[in-house]
Order: structure tokens, then sequence, then C-alpha cells
């Protein structure tokens, strides 16, 4: 064989080896890139499954906070009910047996004072807190207030007397009192009146013949136009 086929044959074997290399290498980089796609898509679809995962996560929180508000809100609701139908059961039951005027009286006054008041002992012998917001009386027409003494003035009581369950409070001349005005006629010592009590939650409680009680001078001083204040010195006689 001569050196010129030697050397024929030789590029000839070069030329399939290398256009086998060739192809051999094409395919790989097909494998390669196929791969690689298929990472790709995985990590894609992973990616959306953990977005849909982290989606659920976040609805079912979403959720689980409103049941829980939801449920706040029925319980909240449920005991609004109860303490309603306790206040409604309740609403109106006070009797004199309840609520009671211990030494109860009524200053005396001629005819043209215009007004007095009523004091003693306002006692609650039930099992709740009891709040009274005014009172009448049966000796007729005439304006009836709950009044205070702040700063040695007598004003109206807004909101009433609360008297604690089992407790009692005091109407006394220099503090709460409960106020006659725009009487005209006399109520002379030795009558009585019946005086009835109201409370805030509907009750009302009538106290028979409260007697009426002649005061000694200078324990009151109600002024003539109304705005009327209480020497401090309270020595009456009962």
């Amino acid at each position: 064989m001569t050196t010129l086929k030697l050397s024929r044959i030789s590029i000839a074997s070069l030329a399939v080896v290398t256009l086998a290399l060739a192809g051999c290498s094409d395919s790989t980089k097909e494998s390669v890139d196929e791969a690689a796609s298929a990472a790709t898509s995985a990590a894609a679809e992973a990616g959306e499954d953990a977005k849909d995962a982290a989606k659920d996560a976040g609805d079912k929180v979403k959720n689980s906070a409103e049941d829980a508000k939801d449920a706040v809100k029925e319980a909240g609701d449920k005991a609004k009910d109860s303490a309603e139908d306790v206040k409604n059961a309740t609403a109106g039951t006070l009797t004199s047996d309840d609520v009671h005027l211990h030494d109860g009286f009524i200053k005396a006054i001629p005819a043209g004072a215009g007004m007095t008041a009523i004091f003693g002992s306002l006692e609650n012998h039930s099992d709740r807190e009891v709040t009274l917001i005014g009172f009448t009386t049966s000796l007729g027409d005439a304006t009836y207030e709950i009044h205070e003494v702040v700063d040695g003035k007598m004003q109206e009581k807004k909101g009433g007397i609360a008297i604690k369950a089992g407790g009692e409070h005091v109407l006394e001349p220099g503090a709460d009192h409960l106020m006659i005005l725009g009487y005209d006629g006399a109520i002379e010592a030795g009558a009585t009146a019946d005086v009835t009590l109201e409370f805030a939650d509907g009750s009302k409680v009538t106290v028979k013949d409260v007697a009426v009680r002649a005061i000694g001078a200078g324990e009151e001083d109600y002024s003539a136009d109304g705005d009327h204040g209480m020497d401090m010195d309270h020595d009456h006689d009962k």
C-alpha cells in the first residue's frame, strides 16, 4: 500500500471519527437540553405547587380567623342575651320587702313655704343593686326631685341614687335627700303621706304613712327663689 493510499485512508478515517464525534456531541447536547428543560419544568411546577399550598394555607388561616371572629361575636351575643334575660326577668319586681324607707319623715312646712324635703334611710334588702331615679307622694300637685348638696348648695342629683345589694343610703339635711318643690299648701306635723319610690328597672315601691315632723329653726334654709342652700348644723328632732 502506497503512502498516498495510507494518507487517503487516514484522512477518511479521521473524517469518519470526526463525524461520529460530531454526531455524539449533538446527541449529548440534546440530552442536556432535555434534562435542563425537564428540570426547569419541574421547578416551575414545584413553584406553582408551593404557591398553591401557600395560598391554601393563607385561606385556611383567614377562614380560621373569620370562624374565631364569628365565634367570639356569637359568644358575645349570647352573653348579651343572657344579661338581657336576667334584666327582663327582674325588671319591675321590687317590692316593699326589697326596699324600705327606714325612719323616714317629711319636714313640716306652713302654707306658702313652697318647698320641703324627705329624709330617712333607704334600705335595700334585695340581692342586687338598685337605683332610685324618682319619687312621688300622695300630697298632690308638686315637683319631685332627688337632690344632693355640693359646696353648700343643693342641686338635682343626676343619675339618681344607687344602693348596693344589702346596703343602705342615708337621706339627711346637708346631703342627699328627696326634694318637694312648688307645693303651696301647708304640711303639718303629725300628718302622714304615702311616698312612692321609682327605680331604674321600672319598679315602683310605695312607702305608706310617712310621718310629717317639725324640724327646729336653723337646721335648713330654703331660699324663696329656689336657689336653696342648707345650714350644716342639723340637730333635728325625730
